[in-house]
């Protein structure tokens, strides 16, 4: 399917554009963003999900579910539609895949925030419990094209997040808000409702 290519290739992209770690570092800011950090709330473990059936995208399935050969079918998969899988998982499957995703959520903050020469304006990072929401504090309120374009990712990770947590896919929602670090001013939102995947 040439449009599932595609969507995969951009979700690709925009992945390595987070995990990308360059060595050199502008201590300007670095202190503020390192601070606002530590005291963000932490996403907290999930103790205990039940067994489910779970229906997402195919695009946002990644290492956290173990893909078979198309020659060795798995059990765990139970139906394949042209852009969504369904898998059958066990409340400790789910469990684990879920502290997984809220594991990388974390990292990869900090590997943003981080990064000062992709990343330079922004201070903060900080999800809500249920990752169905980010706000971006930006210094001065300014962006580049590199801070601009994080909102698929996050839009990407909180529907994952949310979808093994038991939101049914259709309304996962994710709202990614920019504000201005010092003033508190809202300079854009937008949501992952018009998503295609």
């Amino acid at each position: 399917n040439p449009m599932k290519r595609k969507n995969l290739m951009i979700f690709t992209i925009l992945s390595a554009l987070i995990f990308c770690g360059c060595s050199k570092h502008s201590s300007q800011g670095e202190q503020t963003a390192s601070q606002i950090a530590e005291s963000a709330p932490i996403i907290q473990e999930v103790e205990s999900l039940s067994d489910a059936d779970i229906l997402i995208p195919a695009v946002l399935v990644g290492d956290e579910i173990s893909q078979p050969s198309e020659e060795e079918p798995s059990e765990t998969e139970i139906s394949t539609a042209s852009n969504t899988k369904t898998f059958s998982l066990t409340g400790e499957e789910r469990t684990a895949i879920v502290n997984e995703i809220s594991a990388e959520i974390s990292a990869n903050i900090q590997k943003i925030l981080d990064d000062k020469d992709y990343y330079p304006n922004i201070i903060s990072i900080t999800p809500n419990s249920n990752c169905s929401e980010f706000t971006i504090a930006l210094k001065d309120g300014v962006m580049n094209t590199y801070e601009s374009m994080l909102v698929m990712s996050f839009y990407m990770i909180g529907n994952k997040y949310q979808i093994y947590s038991g939101v049914p896919t259709n309304e996962a929602k994710t709202v990614v808000k920019y504000i201005n670090a010092t003033s508190g001013e809202l300079i854009s939102e937008s949501d992952s409702t018009n998503l295609d995947y």
